[in-house]
């Protein structure tokens, strides 16, 4: 004969559980988005001191907060967000060489965004490196077989900054719910 332990919860006692544990879900999720908009903040401070010499802030511009039940997300929306956190070698996937712009002096305009929209373009080889020169000889793009990119972290700082602060907040969350009758 096998021995049974039978426990039983009142029904007083479940719907106090219940509430409780409703009313702490809904804490916690005030709270990890209240988590996720600090780290938001400081990663687009961090985006702006660190990536904004020649940009137009689209990366700043596309960082977000997403909440999923009980997880927060933030990042970038932009494809290009990881390799500026993690650092990377970026290579060509369909053609032989990336098109690197040469700047002028300033931000380029929008027309020189790709080679393949200035049919006008010719392949010029100066001091041993390939460029993407203009009818005149004036040098555009630079063609290189990779590029690699330093790292540039900008959110991990921010969740660092942020970490003391947020460790507190759910311990205070918890430490509430504990002690409510």
């Amino acid at each position: 004969m096998a021995l049974k332990s039978i426990i039983t919860v009142s029904t007083d006692a479940r719907k106090r559980l219940q509430k409780v544990s409703y009313e702490t879900e809904k804490l916690f999720k005030k709270a990890l988005k209240q988590a996720g908009m600090l780290v938001l903040r400081d990663a687009i401070i961090n985006v702006n001191q660190k990536l904004r010499k020649n940009s137009k802030g689209t990366l700043g511009n596309s960082l977000t907060v997403v909440e999923k039940g009980l997880e927060v997300y933030v990042g970038p929306t932009v494809i290009y967000g990881r390799i500026h956190e993690m650092g990377g070698t970026i290579v060509p996937k369909k053609a032989k060489a990336l098109a690197i712009p040469l700047d002028s002096g300033g931000a380029l305009p929008d027309s020189f965004a790709s080679p393949r929209d200035r049919s006008d373009l010719h392949i010029q080889i100066m001091n041993g490196k390939a460029f993407l020169c203009e009818p005149d000889g004036k040098p555009v793009f630079i063609l290189l077989r990779s590029v690699k990119i330093p790292k540039r972290p900008y959110l991990a700082p921010a969740l660092e900054k942020n970490q003391a602060r947020i460790v507190k907040t759910f311990e205070k969350i918890v430490s509430d719910a504990l002690e409510k009758p």
